[in-house]
């Protein structure tokens, strides 16, 4: 029998999945194909209780964050917020680390403060991560470091990306460091979404 944490997870994920499900599914975003098969994927079988779903629930909010479908995102992110805190970091974590990335890309103030808020509710991530120690940093790899990647398909790197992208919102929101501060911040995200829209397959849609 699942215990209470388990239990109170599952509940959430019935009464979530089907305002998810919507926000994921793809039609009439202006995303391309292959980030739009990422969002999608994020949407069947939600469950909290599993972290390698949170993980595509996570990545799903930040690419709709990434490509500007912020009023999406926002919703996406106040549902997030309302799963409850189980104790299991492995599963919660990742939920207010991606809010946080999606108040990154808002052009409100006023959701950014809200979802910033929210965030924060339950949450009091390591003040360490401000100095950097989770990032993979991809784009610095040596030439030979890159070698040993030839051959994997662009949504590997995507993911990369994005989760350095998502890092990168978490260290702003814990106000930096002296090795990061706000503007290297900034410039190291610009860098990142640059790299990832020129993904094969994950260039912005022409408006």
């Amino acid at each position: 029998m699942a215990d209470a944490g388990t239990q109170a997870l599952k509940a959430v994920s019935a009464d979530l999945a089907p305002r998810l499900a919507e926000l994921f599914d793809p039609a009439g975003m202006a995303i391309p194909k292959k980030a739009a098969s990422v969002v999608a994927k994020a949407a069947k079988s939600i469950d909290f209780a599993k972290d390698a779903k949170v993980g595509e629930i996570t990545q799903a909010l930040v690419i709709l964050s990434v490509y500007g479908e912020l009023d999406r995102a926002a919703e996406v992110a106040r549902l997030l917020a309302t799963v409850p805190n189980t104790g299991n970091l492995t599963l919660f974590e990742p939920l207010p680390a991606a809010i946080v990335a999606a108040a990154w890309f808002q052009q409100s103030s006023s959701v950014t403060a809200e979802l910033e808020s929210l965030a924060k509710k339950e949450w009091t991530p390591l003040a360490t991560r401000a100095k950097g120690i989770l990032l993979r940093q991809p784009l610095k790899r040596s030439a030979a470091e890159q070698a040993d990647f030839e051959g994997y398909p662009p949504v590997y790197f995507a993911s990369e990306y994005l989760a350095d992208i998502e890092e990168l919102a978490v260290m702003a929101f814990l106000g930096g460091s002296f090795s990061w501060n706000r503007k290297k911040i900034t410039a190291e995200i610009d860098t990142l979404v640059a790299a990832l829209y020129a993904l094969p397959g994950f260039a912005p849609v022409a408006s």
